[in-house]
């Protein structure tokens, strides 16, 4: 129990529903009315529009209650009393919400209950009532209380700080324990405190230690504030100025870039500087003293004296065991797996004149520094060398310039001229065949340009399927003109216009994406920032909305046209364009590996896994092991015991673990909502009371779990940002501490750049480490291309949830199955479509409900050896197998001396089909098809090779010949 005040302030436990604080007051005797003055120092802006409750010792409801004053500082308040002891008076109830999703319900408005002849009678002139003793205010848990820091100043404490104080801020230092938490609010333990620039703490050896400054602008607005460092000296030894950081004015962003940001703070405001000091190990225990200096631009510098004194012990992880100590601070500047060495199953790249070479995929670049040549799987991609023009008149360029070479890496530019324009053009290839370029255009003089664009001229043959750029996946129309999207959705995940800005085109063996970047977010999940009012499209591609890109047919050649259309550049005038390429398939198809890999998805015991035939296990958060939605940092002894035991039984354990949004139960809240808008994204506010009571507003909340009333609400997150580095070393830790064996990942936001520091961090670490990426299908609009440059990383798909089984095969090779990528997954949405499924060798998930049950499957599979088999589809020149109608599809698995058969259906209607199987190719003699009984999926049977066989709509067959 804290003694803030004279009041003090306590946690117990009491229903949900009256809230999650209170206040307890004595009543001496029983009384028809007793008064209450309640001194609740609240931060809410509106008490006077939520419900006070007032309960007996026995949790009976008093309805003859009436509030006769009620402001911020503290509320007056009559109530009935027909016995003496102990009420409860709840002055935030709210509406309970169980479940999960968005929370949609709010506090419990004021109603008027009492009697009025009571009211009449309590309200008579004159009368004096007994008053009530507030004995102390508490929160339903340590997590919801308000003290020390949220517990307001009144204004006249205010009036006197400030008739004390006439300098233009007030400093006022803090322990990490103390998280500052209020902007617009002083607490009252810094007025008991008064400001100060002297800051002492005590801190181990090898610890990251950190602390605050806040600084209060008192006088007005304290503007673009820098800090300086001294040196901390002992009395023998030295930590130099170099160890300390200030989180809050620059770091090191996700890209590896270090930066400094500006900040100044709003009168009447507090503006928390997050500090760390990185203390060595060798340190000699004793007190080391310095200072450090805050410079604002429009005040006068304050000195602050740091004292710290190091003490013997020595920390192992630097802190990072115990969240409270805020050490893990530092992961917000890492560079972990930042660097251009080779990602396994890649290859180094070779480089051989211009052309440069990586696993299995060639690129040679003409005299722009553009591809003359894409080759994937030994076929030749473009009809003509890729061209970037100006008015239709291409760029006259030097001999490209190698300027980087690294294992990983192979960079390229070169300058060139058109007209009165000149351009420079920077390649960047690495290692999984994706490509960057940078084309700066610079206009010598005022130029009128009726085009800039880039043009993509494609063998026929290999552009059958076309994803993105407007489109779902499926067969490539001989037609099609996109343009950018210039509205946001209205209607949130299933509305308005998606906006795009890429497309992939190919075939299965041979494909190519293509991204126009330069918007300020170019990750995966646009869809949320667009809907967020976040995103604006690359301004130069966009041009006012004159761009637009065109696929058209021109004999053997299909011509992709990326136009932005007229403009008029200003002599000296600079135009970036950006796009990106991505080489596919990414990496050679590997079944194999795919069909030994059986999910359960669960957190159930691991022996139950084991008896469902799985061997790997996904720990989804809301759950004991991993409560907080991308947290997982506060359960590890359980999370760890678990890991334990599933190694022990030859398990893999993989977790949830994402960035979009973050839990509010994240310990390092407070100091991620004190850099602003850079992790935590702006928005209205609302949500579970809890993030209204304590963060208030400007923030966007999210998911939210109600996890037997210990409950969760995250707020989402600003898209790439240095929470992108802690992931990453959260990351680390956690395969370094509980040996998970991998992530799934649930719709992230980050980019490619992270998603290949995380493969190398697995690699590094926990060889045989596992990725497998969710997606819902109107969460990211076309997932597939979306998330297309994580694909050289992962290792599998569940692309499923609203997904539409019931689209056509071109839709399910080109969205769902991965394969045209390199990869392969399962299905989701209520157990996807068993027949056709198998078609792409794809199962349910266990447990998903008995119709999706993949254990059946797992047992042929099994029976069949189809690890050992390779899979030929029917989208494969050597598919063996052909029915002798267009809507039924067919996949061989075909292994030595025998051929599991897999065939299904799209047909509106039950239709005959007849069978074209290839025996030569299988290297068998014709036999008939037998068809196992496998449990809700099909019955026994036995076909001759000739044979017209029924097939049900929407269903199919598995058949083993041999």
């Amino acid at each position: 129990m804290l003694q803030l005040t004279e009041i003090p302030y306590a946690v117990a436990d009491w229903p949900e529903a009256r809230g999650l604080h209170r206040a307890v007051v004595q009543v001496e005797a029983p009384a028809e009315a007793v008064c209450l003055h309640l001194p609740w120092r609240r931060r809410d802006h509106d008490p006077e529009r939520k419900r006070i409750l007032v309960t007996d010792a026995a949790d009976r409801e008093i309805a003859n209650l009436v509030v006769f004053r009620m402001n911020r500082e503290s509320a007056d308040i009559v109530f009935q009393a027909d016995a003496a002891g102990e009420y409860y008076v709840y002055y935030l109830p709210h509406e309970v919400q169980t479940g999960y999703g968005w929370y949609e319900k709010d506090y419990l408005p004021p109603i008027a209950a009492a009697d009025l002849a009571w009211l009449k009678r309590v309200g008579a002139p004159g009368l004096t009532l007994p008053p009530a003793k507030v004995l102390r205010f508490e929160a339903r848990s340590e997590f919801d209380r308000f003290d020390p820091m949220e517990v307001v100043a009144t204004a006249a404490e205010m009036q006197t700080l400030l008739a004390a104080h006439h300098e233009p801020y007030l400093l006022f230092p803090e322990d990490r324990q103390y998280p500052i938490r209020m902007r617009d609010d002083l607490p009252l333990c810094w007025i008991q405190r008064g400001p100060s620039s002297e800051f002492t703490g005590k801190a181990c050896r090898n610890e990251y230690y950190a602390f605050q400054i806040g600084v209060y602008a008192s006088g007005g607005l304290v503007e673009e504030i820098t800090m300086d460092f001294g040196d901390l000296r002992s009395s023998d030894a030295v930590i130099p100025a170099d160890a300390m950081t200030c989180f809050n004015l620059g770091g090191v962003d996700w890209l590896g870039r270090p930066f400094t940001k500006s900040v100044s703070v709003p009168q009447g405001n507090v503006q928390a500087l997050w500090c760390g000091i990185d203390i060595p190990e060798g340190a000699h225990p004793g007190r080391y003293e310095g200072m450090l200096t805050i410079r604002p631009k429009n005040a006068p510098a304050t000195a602050v004296t740091v004292s710290i004194e190091v003490t013997g012990e020595v920390l192992a992880d630097r802190g990072d065991s115990e969240p409270w100590r805020h050490s893990r601070l530092r992961w917000l500047n890492s560079t972990l797996g930042d660097d251009d060495e080779v990602v396994e199953p890649f290859t180094p790249l070779e480089v051989a004149g211009r052309t440069v070479r990586c696993l299995n995929r060639a690129v040679t670049f003409g005299e722009n520094a553009l591809p003359e040549s894409i080759t994937s799987n030994g076929t030749e991609l473009l009809a003509a060398p890729m061209c970037f023009t100006v008015n239709a008149v291409g760029v006259q360029a030097h001999e490209p310039r190698l300027i980087k070479q690294a294992p990983g890496v192979v960079e390229w530019e070169t300058d060139g001229q058109s007209g009165p324009l000149s351009v420079r053009c920077q390649a960047h290839m690495e290692c999984d065949g994706h490509l960057d370029f940078t084309i700066t255009v610079r206009a010598e003089e005022r130029t009128e340009v009726r085009d800039i664009r880039l043009d993509i001229p494609l063998r026929r043959e290999t552009a059958t399927y076309l994803v993105g750029g407007g489109r779902k996946g499926g067969i490539r129309p001989a037609e099609h003109t996109w343009r950018w999207s210039s509205t946001a959705g209205s209607d949130g995940f299933i509305g308005g216009e998606p906006y795009y800005d890429s497309f992939w085109i190919g075939d299965a063996d041979a494909g190519l994406q293509c991204e126009l970047r330069g918007a300020d977010y170019c990750g995966p999940m646009a869809n949320l920032y667009w809907r967020l009012g976040q995103l604006q499209p690359p301004a130069c591609w966009h041009n006012g909305g004159n761009g637009r890109v065109t696929f058209t047919e021109e004999g053997e050649t299909v011509q992709v046209r990326a136009s932005s259309g007229p403009r008029t550049p200003r002599a000296g005038e600079e135009l970036t364009f950006e796009f990106a390429l991505l080489v596919t398939p990414c990496k050679p198809l590997d079944p194999p590996k795919h069909f030994n890999e059986r999910y359960f998805h669960s957190s159930e015991p691991v022996e139950h896994a084991i008896q469902a035939g799985a061997n790997i296990i996904n720990v989804h958060h809301a759950g004991p092991m991993n409560p907080y939605i991308n947290y997982p940092f506060l359960a590890n002894e359980k999370l760890s015991a678990y890991v334990s035991e599933a190694h022990k039984k030859g398990v893999k354990v993989k977790i949830y673990y994402t960035v979009r949004e973050l839990t509010n139960r994240i310990t390092e809240v407070w100091a991620l909502r004190s850099l602003g808008h850079e992790i935590l994204a702006p928005g209205p506010g609302g949500g579970y009371p809890w993030l209204r009571q304590h963060f208030g507003d400007d923030y966007t909340s999210a998911w939210y779990d109600h996890m037997d009333g210990d409950v969760s609400n995250a707020v989402v997150n600003s898209g790439a940002s240095r929470w992108y580095n802690y992931y990453l070393e959260g990351l680390a830790w956690l395969l370094k501490n509980i040996e998970i064996d991998g992530l799934y990942l649930d719709d992230v936001s980050y980019d490619r750049h992270i998603i290949k520091r995380m493969r190398k961090i697995m690699n590094r670490l926990r060889p045989g480490c596992l990725i497998d990426l969710h997606s819902c299908e109107p969460f990211s609009r076309g997932p597939a291309n979306q998330y297309l440059e994580f694909f050289p990383f992962i290792d599998s798909l569940w692309f499923g949830e609203f997904f539409d089984y019931n689209a056509a095969p071109d839709y399910w090779l080109t969205e769902i199955a991965g394969i045209p990528y390199g990869l392969m997954g399962d299905m989701l949405q209520d157990g996807g479509n068993r027949w056709r499924g198998m078609v792409y060798g794809m199962t349910a998930r266990y447990p998903h409900g008995e119709q999706a049950d993949p254990r059946p499957m797992w047992k042929v599979w099994d029976d069949f050896g189809i690890d050992k088999a390779e899979m030929r589809g029917y989208w494969h020149p050597t598919c063996p197998v052909h029915p002798d109608r267009e809507e039924v599809k067919a996949t061989a698995y075909v292994r030595e001396g025998k051929t599991l058969i897999a065939l299904a259906s799209w047909a509106p209607e039950p239709v005959t089909v007849r069978l074209h199987i290839d025996w030569q190719a299988l290297g068998l003699q014709p036999t008939s098809l037998t068809a196992p009984e496998v449990a809700n999926f099909q019955p026994a049977a036995s076909f001759e090779p000739d044979e017209a066989i029924l097939v049900e709509s929407g269903k199919g067959w598995v058949f083993e010949v041999g």
